[in-house]
């Protein structure tokens, strides 16, 4: 499944996702002009990343017919709309977040609704277990990982050696 496609897909979860929160959250589904589209909000102002997502809603727009309005926020800017949205029930339909705590408390709130039944065995394959870890509270998914990125700490050996740390 090509990155575009396995976008639409992850949009297309959480949209299913929250037009059944929308229901019981009482939100208008944040700062959309259009009552009928789909608002998400993303942490990408500028070059490919904002160019992306463009083409990630375009997709999603022209395989479901579904609207899609994009707002993109500075990364501070969009954590303090998100608390915003979350304390006034206004949350967009769709949003990039990090995981672990502010998960938590957006679960916490009841602003987020479970996905766990609604993401395909092979989309969870795909993507592993670890990186979908992070957005797992109580056992339970509450997002999709929008990237898996290779990560890692590296150290010197010599460095470590010299300053009498053992490996073991």
């Amino acid at each position: 499944m090509n990155a575009r496609k396995t976008w639409a897909a992850a949009i297309a979860v959480a949209a299913v996702g929250t037009l059944g929160l929308a229901g019981c959250s009482g939100g208008s589904g944040g700062s959309g002009s259009d009552d009928d589209a789909l608002t998400m909000w993303h942490n990408s102002t500028t070059g490919d990343g904002k160019a992306y997502w463009d083409e990630v809603g375009a997709a999603f727009e022209e395989e479901t017919g579904v609207a899609v309005d994009i707002t993109s926020l500075q990364n501070e800017d969009l954590d303090g709309k998100l608390q915003t949205a979350a304390n006034s029930g206004d949350m967009p339909d769709v949003f990039l977040a990090r995981g672990g705590g502010k998960t938590a408390a957006m679960v916490d709130a009841g602003v987020v609704k479970d996905l766990t039944d609604l993401i395909s065995d092979d989309t969870h394959t795909a993507i592993g277990d670890a990186a979908f870890s992070a957005f797992t509270i109580d056992g339970s998914v509450y997002a999709v990982p929008a990237s898996v990125l290779p990560e890692g700490i590296f150290y010197s050996e010599d460095l470590f050696e010299a300053a009498g740390i053992d490996a073991a």
